[in-house]
């Protein structure tokens, strides 16, 4: 009979899994990257793609949640059954367990809207760049560095941002599994620290782009990154050679916005770690990523700051 009821279960997983997955209950959380960044036979395309590609790995996400929901509410009927025919051996709290994960595993969806209103207040917040300045020329490798960087740019913040959503969902799937697990697992027990702060990161990398730019106006008092460079000083250039080298510091600021995101991303994954009680992880190495992020992402920023701060002026950069 139990090989039955297994058979029968597995069957239904993968018979719901599939078919749920076909209509993504929550697919909406990072738009799908499109636009000229996106060129065919280019790095950045390659990126789009796959980017493209795995939307309905949410919808999979998803669909595993409500199957999962069905069979812990199975789980719990029998496991309520089993207190009512031997109260003293079977506790009541085991099917109640089940029947509220079951509950929170159809309610994903809302769940993940919940975790998310927490952390941004129900708005995205965005803070943009300024765009690049110049225009590379030439065949050497500073211009191959230059088309490199504003080519894939885009399309790596792009999937970043996804990737960090995918994982927020998955973080929310996790925390709702512990529903049924006992106080004797610490940190990762249904109210234990590491179990609250899954959810919690959920709903940060779901609002990645809220988060940086909420670190971004603890340090700077202006709403946007700088991310186009002008030089300054530019007696005895070529408008050309002008042009290229404001084309080559804004390619530089864009490779430090790519490492930024990143990091921001890796710190929120190291902030549940400690909270997880994993030995190599540390709430040190976690703030560090998360405000070397930010200042990698608003490099301009930084560099404007230590020229007002020494004093540079004819020779500096303006972003």
């Amino acid at each position: 009979m139990n090989q039955k009821i297994n058979t029968f279960l597995i069957f239904t997983l993968a018979m719901g899994t599939a078919a749920l997955a076909a209509f993504p209950a929550y697919a909406g959380g990072m738009p799908v990257a499109i636009g000229d960044e996106c060129l065919p036979d280019t790095l950045g395309g390659m990126i789009c793609n796959m980017i493209n590609s795995t939307t309905g790995v949410a919808g999979l996400i998803s669909g595993l949640a409500y199957v999962t929901g069905l069979i812990w509410g199975v789980v719990g009927i029998a496991k309520l059954r089993d207190h009512v025919e031997s109260p003293g051996h079977h506790k009541l709290s085991d099917a109640i367990k089940r029947f509220a994960a079951a509950g929170a595993f159809f309610c994903l969806p809302y769940i993940a809207d919940v975790v998310t209103t927490t952390i941004d207040g129900g708005g995205m917040f965005y803070t943009a760049g300024t765009g690049f300045a110049g225009k590379s020329s030439g065949i050497g490798l500073d211009s191959m560095i230059v088309k490199l960087v504003s080519n894939v740019m885009e399309p790596i913040v792009w999937g970043v941002g996804w990737v960090s959503w995918l994982f927020g969902l998955a973080f929310v799937f996790i925390g709702i599994s512990r529903i049924i697990q006992t106080e004797q697992q610490g940190p990762k027990g249904p109210t234990g620290i590491g179990t609250i702060t899954t959810f919690l990161i959920a709903g940060a990398l779901f609002s990645l782009n809220s988060i940086i730019t909420f670190i971004n106006s603890s340090m700077f008092d202006y709403p946007v990154f700088r991310t186009k460079g002008i030089l300054q000083y530019t007696a005895g250039m070529s408008s050309a050679a002008v042009d290229h080298s404001h084309a080559v510091i804004s390619a530089i600021i864009g490779f430090a916005v790519i490492l930024g995101w990143i990091s921001v991303a890796r710190g929120l994954f190291i902030v549940r770690d400690v909270s997880e009680g994993q030995s190599k992880a540390s709430m040190m190495a976690a703030i560090s990523h998360l405000i070397g992020g930010v200042l990698a992402i608003n490099l301009g920023g930084v560099i404007s700051a230590f020229q007002a701060t020494v004093g540079i002026t004819a020779p500096s950069i303006k972003f």
